[in-house]
């Protein structure tokens, strides 16, 4: 049986959950229109970690919020292989990720509301993920309250608390610490390892990128388009990984 992604949905090959074929996007009326995305063919598998990699303004974030459904594309299309697949996504912009008139608790539990779970479990579950993350002592404080890498851990725990199948990251750890940091991609890993899930995140950082993700997308523009894309598993050490996503950025982009 194949899924709308093309692939097949059981046996040893991992299930597609999320397809971009030929997605565009221009921004304007017909002779005017700017092309923001153009022509990008982008599968996410169950079970990996997908990096894409590219200069500021290239159009990296208007791609993963078509791929999110935020955005519309005016060409091409997102296929999800069912209607069972739920897609998730933290902005690199902290203020967008969380509601300022709810408590941390509040905001991780926001998403179990949504889903019907009662107010008394879905704070009980939020307040659980906290703890085991090592942010109990934030539940009870607003956003205002909380410097920029506190904020963006707790965008991470709510959804961390309500996993969905395809989370989307867009540079979502830009104000953490390096111990954080490392912390974090832990986390990460371990939710791709659970069922059926996978990550795409945006980094600007290629050694910390290629040492966490499984595939390496380069995205050149505007308009944005997969220029290179990478298999990084079959490098044995990390080293290696680093080197051949570094090779591929300095051809395309032109880095001496």
């Amino acid at each position: 049986m194949r899924s709308p992604c093309g692939r097949e949905t059981s046996g040893a090959g991992a299930r597609c959950l999320l397809r971009a074929e030929n997605l565009s996007l221009r921004i304007g009326a017909d002779a005017d229109a700017r092309p923001i995305v153009a022509g990008v063919d982008l599968t996410l598998h169950a079970g990996e970690m997908v990096g894409l990699l590219g200069p500021n303004g290239c159009g990296k974030t208007s791609l993963l919020r078509m791929l999110a459904g935020i955005l519309r594309p005016t060409g091409g299309a997102v296929r999800r292989a069912g209607a069972d697949v739920s897609v998730g996504m933290i902005s690199q912009h902290v203020a967008a990720n969380l509601l300022p008139w709810l408590t941390g608790a509040d905001n991780v539990a926001l998403p179990g509301r949504v889903q019907g779970r009662s107010p008394r479990r879905s704070r009980r579950e939020a307040a659980q993920k906290l703890d085991t993350l090592g942010l109990g002592h934030l539940a009870d404080r607003y956003p205002h309250q909380l410097s920029g890498g506190q904020q963006q851990l707790l965008a991470l725990a709510r959804w961390l608390a309500n996993p969905p199948n395809v989370l989307l990251i867009d540079e979502g750890w830009s104000m953490l610490d390096f111990v954080q940091r490392e912390r974090v991609y832990g986390y990460l890993r371990d939710f791709c390892a659970q069922g059926h899930r996978c990550i795409c995140l945006v980094s600007h950082n290629v050694g910390e990128l290629a040492g966490v993700v499984d595939r390496g997308c380069l995205i050149s523009g505007p308009p944005a388009t997969i220029a290179d894309e990478i298999e990084l598993t079959q490098h044995a050490t990390c080293a290696h990984r680093v080197e051949a996503l570094w090779e591929s950025a300095r051809r395309i982009f032109a880095i001496a």
